[in-house]
């Protein structure tokens, strides 16, 4: 009800926006100033619909939702009074938000007034005695790209109050030096000593992941020393495959944990397209081994790389060499990758594997390879694999089908917004002619602003359907009124004849480690499911030795289930 009533107030707030009335919209201004319950909406509104409030010829902002409203208007005329409000004593939120505003602004104004809130400028003021007020300075030079932005993350990263603010800008600024001297190394020595100083590991593997990030040869030997340690070590492999330094790979090559370091190896392949002949033959060695969990590393490392690995993966007799082959098989999906994982599902007996190979079900299994029958009871048990095989019953459905569009329309309508959102998405890929009225029906309730934009992307897809009411109210309503601005975005692209915006071509690859309590045993074929940026849900399982590895997921944040139960 408290999500349904917030919808309303948005949309609503949108429909004064869009209306035209003045006196309408002077009130909307009126409301970014009050504060209360609908200024977040007010503001959204406004900027959704370009209105500047210097339309109501407004003074200084008095809010951090007015001075982001200021920021976001993009009216140039508005940065003098962010400016005044940012070098004022006054409300410590509000001067926050005008610094990053006019930063992202790219007003270089705000780079001598953050040196001088930082102490850093040519007069020697003393800094702001407010530690907020110096994590805005610092990043407002950040995003200027300002010389003093090194300096002033060193000092962020030297002062307690501020030092997980630190490690968050440290991991922005490093990238540009690329190993030349700079004062990026005051950065990557400050982060070094921070892993020794501190115990807590949350922050130290955070520290860790911003060493990551530096290209200096200090940062990539700090890492290196941190590989023996049993908590940060797998953390450190992981920022070496991830470190724009050259000589990562040769770091790689050298870790005495051999399956720890084709793990890096692999991350590095696939988001730098680095390749080493070393730890090449070092996947191909394992794959032969003994050890079953050198075997199944070796040959996730082999197929990851080489599709034409896939089907003697899948064929071995040990059932985690076939849940890794189908692991490594993301690397390279295709529409014969996923005929191959899905024949395979017909036959196998494991249930984590079968999980694995079930991730192939987001293509909507075209050829019809898995049973109607099976998709129905994996849609319903609730486990990782259930909301692409959700998707995969919606992409088979037909209207003559009642007893199925029953089970979809049940689905639809789950309380899981990943169930529901593959269900969208299998329904704008699938032949039933109703489609269109499902989805729009699904859409009247929707709260859950990534459902909908599945809703409309389905719909804005189903070219077939270009004449139905259903499709066409929802598109213009999205395209005028819902909240969501990439929503708005699809439903405007594709009421003027255009596609979708295409999805991002960058390969990203999750690194997922679970750890198991002191003194007991790490938990036996533990799955899960990665929800990605592009809330796609990845079916997965971890390895014996309690690592996964997700490959080609989409860049942004992702959303980690473990071992998932669906509402």
């Amino acid at each position: 009800a408290v999500a349904k009533l917030e919808l309303a107030r948005n949309t609503a707030a949108l429909a004064i926006a869009s209306s035209g009335d003045s006196k309408a919209i002077d009130e909307l201004i009126k409301l970014t100033r009050q504060g209360g319950i609908g200024q977040v909406a007010a503001a959204n509104a406004l900027l959704a619909y370009g209105v500047s409030p210097f339309t109501a010829k407004l003074e200084n902002p008095t809010s951090p939702t007015s001075a982001w409203l200021y920021a976001e208007s993009g009216d140039l005329r508005l940065l003098d009074s962010l400016l005044s409000v940012a070098g004022s004593p006054g409300d410590v939120a509000t001067r926050q938000v005008a610094l990053r505003g006019l930063a992202q602004a790219g007003d270089q104004r705000a780079t001598e007034l953050a040196k001088r809130l930082l102490g850093l400028d040519d007069k020697k003021t003393p800094a702001d005695p407010d530690s907020k007020v110096r994590i805005a300075a610092a990043e407002a030079l950040t995003l200027l790209d300002a010389p003093a932005r090194y300096s002033a993350v060193a000092n962020l990263l030297r002062d307690n109050a501020t030092l997980a603010d630190g490690v968050r800008l440290a991991d922005r600024v490093q990238g540009a030096c690329a190993n030349r001297p700079c004062a990026s190394g005051d950065i990557s020595g400050a982060l070094a000593k921070l892993v020794g100083t501190f115990s807590d590991p949350t922050f130290r593997e955070s520290v860790v992941a911003a060493l990551g990030r530096g290209s200096t040869d200090e940062a990539l030997t700090a890492l290196a020393a941190l590989l023996g340690d049993p908590r940060l070590g797998p953390a450190a492999a992981q920022a070496i495959a991830r470190s724009p330094n050259p000589n990562a790979m040769a770091a790689i090559e050298k870790m005495t944990d051999k399956r720890l370091a084709l793990r890096a190896y692999v991350l590095r392949r696939i988001t730098r397209g680095e390749r080493s002949a070393v730890m090449d033959e070092l996947a191909n060695t394992l794959s032969h081994g003994k050890d079953p969990r050198d075997r199944a590393l070796g040959t996730f490392a082999m197929v990851s790389a080489d599709p034409s690995r896939l089907d003697a993966g899948l064929a071995d007799a040990d059932v985690h060499v076939r849940r890794m082959a189908a692991m490594g098989a993301r690397a390279n999906p295709s529409a014969d990758t996923d005929k191959k994982l899905l024949g395979a599902l017909a036959n196998e007996k494991d249930d984590a594997t079968r999980i694995v190979l079930a991730s192939a079900l987001a293509s909507g299994d075209p050829s019809s390879l898995v049973p109607t029958l099976t998709l129905v009871d994996r849609a319903e048990a609730g486990g990782p694999d259930a909301p692409v095989a959700a998707l995969a019953l919606a992409a088979r459905t037909r209207l003559e089908d009642e007893a199925l569009r029953d089970k979809v329309s049940d689905l639809l309508a789950s309380r899981d917004p990943t169930t529901r959102a593959h269900v969208a998405r299998g329904l704008g890929m699938g032949p039933a002619t109703d489609a269109s009225g499902m989805l729009a029906n699904a859409y009247r309730y929707e709260v859950d602003s990534k459902v909908r934009r599945e809703i409309t992307l389905a719909l804005a897809t189903r070219q077939a359907d270009a004449s139905s009411p259903s499709r066409a109210w929802v598109l213009r309503t999205a395209s005028t009124l819902d909240p969501d601005a990439l929503v708005r975005l699809i439903a405007r692209r594709a009421l003027a004849g255009l596609p979708p915006s295409p999805a991002p071509v960058v390969r990203e690859c999750a690194w997922i480690r679970v750890i198991a309590p002191p003194d007991a045993p790490m938990p036996k074929d533990l799955t899960g499911s990665y929800i990605g940026a592009d809330s796609a849900a990845i079916p997965f399982a971890f390895d014996e030795d309690g690592f996964a590895l997700v490959l080609s997921v989409p860049p942004g944040e992702g959303r980690l289930v473990l071992a998932p139960r669906v509402p």
